[in-house]
């Protein structure tokens, strides 16, 4: 009975460690770089902290390019443009309030990351985050 014991709570804890990886949320600010862009806001954004990494996943491009720790997000009306490649500080928030005026196209982009977040703009944290 005691083996049963162990197992059983063996696989209790393995079960509950894995749920917590797969729902990692940075806490903090972290740097990301822009892998693609489109007119409608929409981005697809790969982390360069290593400790925010987790939070990514693993996308294939349209072109066929397989990127690691990626998201999407949808920038902000007042956003301005990034060349791709540039890298920048983030947070991770709930949601955004966009002005009535904010002006977007109509492209329907498919294919992005499943894992979204909305985000704000932070000053460097690369130091915090080493």
């Amino acid at each position: 009975m005691k083996r049963w014991s162990a197992l059983y709570l063996g696989l209790l804890v393995f079960a509950f460690s894995a749920c917590e990886a797969d729902d990692v949320t940075p806490a903090d600010c972290f740097e990301v770089k822009v892998i693609s862009s489109y007119c409608t806001g929409d981005a697809v954004l790969q982390i360069i902290t290593p400790s925010a990494q987790p939070f990514g996943e693993t996308w294939t491009s349209t072109d066929g390019t397989t990127y690691e720790h990626v998201f999407r997000t949808r920038f902000h009306c007042s956003f301005q443009s990034v060349r791709l490649a540039q890298t920048f500080s983030v947070r991770l928030i709930d949601d955004v309030d966009e002005p009535e005026d904010c002006a977007r196209c109509l492209m329907l982009v498919s294919g992005l990351p499943d894992k979204f977040s909305h985000i704000s703009l932070t000053s460097d944290c690369s130091e915090a985050q080493n």
